[in-house]
């Protein structure tokens, strides 16, 4: 149905959509008659429970409804509709099918007027959503403890609360062919590096897929070829770790269901830092100098241990051998000590 368009009859339109969602029982129908003596008939489509219903009822269904709402204007029915009658912020008009069963299993309700070849939508989500709650993976004892939801709009709304300016932009494209899934760009005007910022738009674009399943699949196509043993994009779930990383001139992707943000590029030294780094005057060198050399240690110790058990055990004095190498234990006390 992708280059479909609207015809004039109700009947047969309704007949696509209803074979378009296989006779789905959440596929609602709500028809009514407005104007002089029911002049018009016109039909009301949603998917039961993932709009917003009062809405829809007090801002479409009540003002349709309203005796002698419709008047003889110079514009169209499809006109007056939109432009003097339903009471909802945000109101779209299409004439293919495909923009409007993506706009049914977004959430919106759809209004199509028999005689007409114009869809009327109004976006109405209302999607199940747990509360805002603190971060769990990046816990920080200093700083906003509020963490990413699920939710991409609430997200967005939640890093604009700390990002009071107009350069702070948003850039929503839909990936996947089956199930598109929306996924956001953020990023600051002006202090994002243009061609970082190029180049993460390139490859979200040239992403093929039918679903996106994970956030990883993102991740694999921003982080490109050839791969590499270290990272070039990191998570966060935290407010402030996404904001400094805008004012850094990084960029931000966000994807509809995942309460994560991926922020490219990253750099090695990234990953050596602490959410608490954040908010501290004191120590934040040094922790981070700490962690490297934890790094260090945790990559050649092991090494070290072998190499000296296997090719140096007699080169050592009798009594350290013994006390760093045993062969009764996997890992002596000394070793463990240092671990």
């Amino acid at each position: 149905m992708t280059n479909i368009e609207i015809q004039n009859c109700l009947k047969e339109n309704m007949m696509n959509i209803k074979n378009t969602f296989h006779d789905t029982s959440d596929l609602i129908v709500r028809k009514i008659k407005v104007g002089s003596k029911g002049s018009f008939d016109i039909n009301i489509v949603y998917l039961d429970g993932i709009m917003d219903v009062d809405l829809i009822q007090e801002n479409v269904i009540k003002p349709l409804l309203e005796p002698f709402k419709i008047v003889s204007f110079r514009e169209s029915i499809v006109d007056q509709v939109i432009e003097r009658i339903i009471e909802s912020a945000d109101v779209k008009t299409t004439t293919e099918y495909k923009v409007l069963t993506d706009s049914l299993v977004q959430g919106s309700t759809i209004l199509l007027i028999d005689g007409y070849r114009k869809g009327i939508i109004i976006p109405s989500p209302k999607w199940p959503e747990r509360s805002i709650e603190a971060s769990i993976g990046e816990r920080s004892s200093r700083g906003p403890q509020i963490g990413l939801t699920e939710k991409m709009k609430t997200n967005i709304n939640l890093i604009r609360s700390s990002l009071k300016t107009p350069d702070f932009c948003v850039e929503t494209i839909n990936i996947g062919s089956i199930s598109p899934t929306s996924v956001s760009i953020l990023y600051l005007e002006g202090m994002v590096d243009k061609g970082i910022l190029k180049e993460v738009k390139k490859r979200l674009k040239s992403l093929n897929i039918k679903y996106v399943l994970s956030e990883r699949v993102l991740e694999d196509v921003l982080e490109g070829k050839p791969k590499s043993f270290f990272a070039r994009v990191r998570h966060s779930e935290r407010i402030d770790g996404v904001v400094s990383s805008l004012f850094e001139g990084r960029v931000v992707v966000i994807v509809d269901g995942y309460p994560f943000a991926i922020i490219a590029p990253a750099l090695f030294i990234d990953f050596m830092q602490g959410a608490d780094d954040y908010h501290i005057s004191m120590g934040r060198f040094t922790n981070r100098i700490m962690r490297f050399i934890a790094f260090v240690l945790g990559v050649y110790l092991p090494g070290v241990y072998i190499a000296i058990d296997n090719f140096h055990n007699d080169d050592l004095p009798n009594k350290i051998s013994k006390a760093i190498i045993s062969n009764d234990e996997l890992l002596p006390t000394f070793w463990a000590s240092i671990w």
